[in-house]
């Protein structure tokens, strides 16, 4: 493995890296929206029922 193609393999992992991560993120994102939003309104209830 020559290091050339090592550079040009790596250059190509830190170019998509970012890209694939923040695909990642967005689709746990929205995966969790909606038990995140839950617990906030369940929270925010609690609040207004307690004072």
């Amino acid at each position: 493995m020559n290091k050339g193609w090592y550079w040009f393999s790596t250059w190509n992992e830190h170019k998509y890296l970012p890209r694939k991560i923040v695909l990642q993120n967005a689709h746990i994102a929205s995966y969790t929206a909606p038990f995140t939003l839950f617990r906030n309104h369940l929270k925010y209830s609690r609040a207004e029922v307690s004072s």
